[in-house]
């Protein structure tokens, strides 16, 4: 099989490739993707026989591949929440539950403290000069 235009599997994962703008891959990476969906294909059909028989039914339909696909959307876009994750998560809880302080009301513009901006993109005028 070292012409993949002929192995007629290749063929979707091919057009996928060339339509993503993608001109020069190593034959490798067309079987690499292959063996990815149809990992992705046989979990979708295996929660969508047990969405059925939680159903009562022996057949899969429509509704329960969609099912499937939409249950197993949801665990591939969440991240596996790791201990670096769940610590900083807790982090962040109590930075955000800390109240911030007052700004006491002022009639002068507020600029932030020299030598806080990297580069002054500014220009302050007084009454004098505007």
């Amino acid at each position: 099989m070292d012409d993949l235009d002929d192995f007629v599997p290749a063929r979707p994962i091919l057009r996928l490739l060339k339509e993503s703008g993608v001109t020069d891959w190593d034959p490798r990476v067309v079987y690499q993707l292959l063996e990815y969906q149809n990992s992705l294909i046989e979990e979708l059909v295996s929660d969508a026989k047990e969405f059925a028989h939680h159903r009562g039914k022996k057949s899969l339909s429509e509704e329960d591949v969609k099912l499937a696909t939409l249950s197993r959307n949801v665990t591939l876009n969440k991240p596996k929440p790791t201990p670096l994750r769940l610590g900083l998560r807790q982090t962040s809880f109590k930075v955000r539950a800390q109240q911030l302080p007052h700004i006491q009301p002022t009639e002068k513009l507020r600029l932030p403290k020299s030598g806080t901006l990297i580069m002054d993109n500014f220009e302050t005028f007084t009454a004098d000069n505007s």
